[in-house]
């Protein structure tokens, strides 16, 4: 196990950090990074700011953790944007190694610890981890959040594939779930009860699900979750003056509730025809190279061949390895199922797929009964090994994803460097960007696709710090007194 944790920790730092603190910020993380850069400078750290305007589109807890960490490697007043590079993607990298640690331990009574190996190995080498565990955005992080609770929960079938989680099994997986709740809102346990109940249904029945999920355990497992949430919205209620009916809104949007009926909607839409078309082969790709494994694995006839299922019509030889490809599988086609139907979901948000989909894999691949099915189609010099040879390939598919990983997304940083649009942009903006007035943006920040704008005006915020950084151009007339600098794209002139 020693020998385990130093290699999985080599490999994780060798694909995750490299490019951590080079990249200028992209997509989403000018609106993770900005809130945390106003809570340093005002000193503020109930109410999230987004250019001196309330944003609450998310919980505190990311910018927290973002604005910890900024603290703790540049202190609260450094304006290096490196160090902020580092303070706001760290976290999420951070987020990916805990997903592995915890696949070390996931079902350890059922699982030897060379599969367990393996399977966080290949948690690391998911594209989607590769992607978003180096970004300073909540996905990566809030996946293994999700992780750690239902390996917590599912530790009791893993002692009794017949039994039921204890109230104390509760409360361990409520306290991983209150962090997602108070980093991502409703999405976190959206995704956990995606799949939990359909694996209830499987395994122990409908009356048992029912008694399990009305348990006292399970109340308090709800009561954990909510409450470090609750009391961040009753102290923003008693500070900010916020309404729940407020707060409802903004996350009643977030959760594209006005998408299906749940709230007005904001405008007319059209029917998504080319979400629905993308959005399953945009899962099975972010989840490459293990859901080429995976989704056959999900075909009974494929499980019950592999020895994850027991033949029709006999005694189960093997419950507990029943009961873990029941839970991985219903993870995978509920969450898939639940995210797919529900229209303001996108692929991103299906992270939390890709713990079902690379442990079923490895789990088909060390099957015991599958090498021993395929043993007379191996080369003599493997005949020999117990396991057979899908093992060793599939940790070094795993362990070749990230050394490749490592070099090719450093070799692209280094050469896309000179034309980023962000840093050309940061460039001429800081140029033109005097210090002694008042600077301004607008409030539409709908500019550019993927949310350029709120990067580019991070580091332009990040100038202007010391000096009470950028404020959203007020609605109301008179404008400001005296001269002020505007910052605005081409589309928010008029």
């Amino acid at each position: 196990m020693r020998r385990t944790l130093l290699l999985l920790v080599a490999l994780w730092a060798l694909a995750y950090l490299p490019t951590l603190g080079v990249r200028n910020f992209r997509l989403e993380e000018g609106r993770r990074s900005t809130p945390a850069l106003e809570m340093l400078h005002t000193g503020d750290f109930l109410t999230p700011r987004l250019f001196g305007e309330t944003y609450l589109s998310k919980p505190p807890l990311y910018f927290w953790i973002v604005a910890g960490t900024k603290t703790l490697i540049g202190g609260a007043q450094d304006q290096s944007p490196t160090r902020w590079h580092w303070a706001t993607r760290l976290p999420s990298a951070v987020g990916a190694l805990l997903g592995a640690l915890v696949l070390l331990g996931f079902a350890r009574r059922t699982l030897p610890q060379q599969t367990r190996a393996i399977a966080a190995l290949a948690w690391l080498a998911t594209v989607i981890l590769l992607d978003k565990g180096t970004l300073g955005e909540l996905d990566a992080l809030l996946s293994s959040l999700l992780l750690l609770s239902l390996a917590l929960l599912y530790d009791a079938f893993d002692r009794d594939p017949q039994g039921a989680p204890t109230v104390k099994q509760w409360a361990w997986a409520g306290l991983p779930m209150a962090a997602a709740v108070l980093m991502k809102g409703p999405g976190g346990p959206l995704e956990f009860y995606s799949a939990l109940p359909l694996f209830l249904l499987v395994q122990v029945g409908v009356s048992r699900t029912a008694r399990i999920l009305l348990s006292p355990g399970h109340l308090l497992f709800i009561l954990l979750s909510l409450l470090p949430t609750a009391v961040w919205v009753a102290a923003l209620m008693a500070q900010d003056h916020l309404t729940i009916a407020q707060l409802g809104n903004i996350w009643g949007h977030q959760a594209a509730l006005d998408e299906v009926g749940l709230m007005p909607s904001r405008g007319p839409a059209s029917f998504p025809w080319e979400r629905y078309a993308t959005f399953l082969p945009g899962v099975f790709t972010m989840t490459l190279p293990w859901s080429l494994v995976a989704v056959p694995a999900l075909l009974p006839p494929v499980a019950r061949w592999a020895g994850l299922l027991p033949p029709r019509h006999t005694v189960d030889p093997q419950p507990a390895v029943t009961a873990l490809y029941r839970f991985l599988a219903a993870g995978m086609v509920g969450i898939t199922l639940v995210f797919y139907l529900y229209p303001g979901a996108q692929e991103r948000h299906m992270m939390g797929v890709a713990f079902q989909s690379t442990t079923l894999a490895v789990l088909l691949l060390c099957s015991p009964t599958l090498a021993e099915k395929l043993r007379p189609r191996f080369p003599k010099a493997w005949a020999s090994v117990p396991e057979g040879p899908l093992p060793a390939i599939a940790a070094g598919v795993a362990i070749s994803v990230l050394i490749g990983w490592a070099i090719a997304s450093t070799i692209f940083v280094i050469k896309k460097a000179p034309s980023d649009i962000t840093a050309i942009a940061h460039g001429q903006i800081d140029a033109r960007l005097p210090t002694d007035r008042p600077a301004y943006t607008t409030r539409t920040f709908a500019s550019s696709r993927g949310n350029g704008y709120y990067n580019i005006l991070f580091y332009a915020d990040l100038r202007l710090g010391q000096q009470g950084g950028l404020r959203a151009l007020p609605e109301e007339v008179p404008l400001p007194p005296g001269p002020f600098t505007l910052i605005a794209a081409p589309q928010d002139l008029a």
